[in-house]
């Protein structure tokens, strides 16, 4: 299960870019543990362009997540200031029936 805690906009370094900040929780809630991978998570524009490479996210948040448990932690990835509004997370984990695309309200 994928949980959305808190999307943000956050200072960039640059007038043309945004940093945008996710705060996820990944629960399993099956019997064996299972893999959670930074390329697992990417952002996709209203123009179908996708972001993913990800600055600054969690040292413990990747990994593997044992059964019954969760982790949760903040992803972060630069993309255009003018594509911040409309953008959508793409969660595609190594289970391919699991896959969500999840649109963001970026604040």
């Amino acid at each position: 299960m994928l949980i959305i805690n808190d999307v943000t906009l956050q200072a960039s370094d640059s007038q043309d870019v945004a940093s945008i900040e996710l705060d996820l929780s990944v629960q399993n809630t099956g019997d064996k543990g299972i893999m959670n991978q930074a390329a697992f998570f990417r952002l996709i524009g209203s123009e179908g362009d996708i972001f993913g490479k990800q600055y600054n996210s969690s040292d413990t948040f990747y990994g593997t997540i044992d059964a019954h448990q969760s982790r949760r932690g903040a992803i972060s990835f630069k993309t255009p200031k003018a594509a911040a509004s409309t953008l959508r997370l793409l969660y595609r984990p190594e289970v391919a029936t699991e896959t969500a695309i999840v649109p963001l309200n970026v604040g």
